[in-house]
């Protein structure tokens, strides 16, 4: 027993020699084949592949914020006590000073 294969041809070759398809859709893609160019296609999707690697690589937005982000400038005052202390400027310096005088 031997097997018989079908002469290589492309997936387009197939669809035009199909007489399911209608000579209407063959037209039309005998039309966009002619302007299918290889080398820019390779070149777009080169291109993206890049964008593609680059939005991977790059650290997510929200990331990228924290990690500027300056520490607090002077956490002197434990955070429990600072929330029961009014905002007054004078409330928050007797806090600080209390806060010194017992470490």
């Amino acid at each position: 027993m031997t097997k018989k294969y079908d002469k290589a041809r492309t997936p387009y070759q197939r669809v035009l020699e199909s007489s399911f398809i209608d000579e209407q859709t063959k037209e039309q893609l005998r039309q966009r084949y002619e302007l299918l160019n290889p080398a820019q296609l390779k070149r777009q999707i080169e291109r993206w592949q890049r964008k593609l690697l680059a939005t991977a690589t790059r650290p997510p937005r929200n990331q990228k914020r924290l990690a500027t982000k300056r520490p607090a400038r002077r956490p002197t005052v434990e955070m429990p006590r600072l929330r029961k202390a009014t905002k007054s400027v004078a409330s928050l310096s007797r806090l600080e000073k209390s806060a010194q005088k017992a470490a």
